[in-house]
């Protein structure tokens, strides 16, 4: 199973839940940016806001996917520990580790893989990083998140390992 770990494209700061008109420009790109990857998704999720379902609605569009929309991938509310916030994140962490785990069990060597992609924001994917277990040491967990950053893990032997993105 190989995990996507997107933040939102460029938002518009006049309208802070929209995306800019980079933002757009760029979302528009990301189907093209994911094949030169060779990983096109086959489940998308995205956090409820409307600049993350804007940065994924032209690769829905593309692929022909539905957008699932995951609470847990919201950024930290106002009202929201850190404790709460913290146990949001590992509940995703672990399904998608959880489901890598069970895909691998089945399916040994298979080509046929599962690629999830989760489009969320910054606070949360540098959270989601310390969370998953990978083979990623601190300096590279704390790389930024720019936004339409994107990085890639592989499940294998039981760790998700960080895929360099190709140039």
């Amino acid at each position: 199973m190989t995990l996507i770990l997107m933040r939102h494209a460029t938002r518009d700061f006049s309208d802070n839940d929209a995306l800019s008109a980079e933002g757009h420009r760029l979302a528009a790109t990301l189907a093209q940016v994911l094949r030169n990857q060779n990983h096109i998704p086959t489940t998308i999720f995205s956090s409820p806001k409307s600049r993350t379902r804007a940065t994924l609605r032209p690769l829905s569009e593309e692929l022909g996917l539905e957008i699932k929309i995951d609470p847990r991938l919201d950024e930290r509310d106002i009202h929201e520990s850190a404790h709460s916030f913290a146990a949001r994140v590992a509940l995703y962490c672990e399904e998608a580790t959880s489901n890598a785990e069970l895909a691998a069990s089945r399916t040994p060597g298979s080509t046929n893989e599962e690629v999830w992609l989760a489009c969320s924001h910054l606070d949360w994917l540098e959270l989601a990083v310390q969370t998953l277990e990978s083979d990623e040491n601190d300096f590279e967990k704390s790389e930024p998140w720019p936004p339409m950053s994107i990085r890639f893990y592989v499940f294998e032997d039981g760790i998700w390992k960080r895929e360099q993105r190709k140039s």
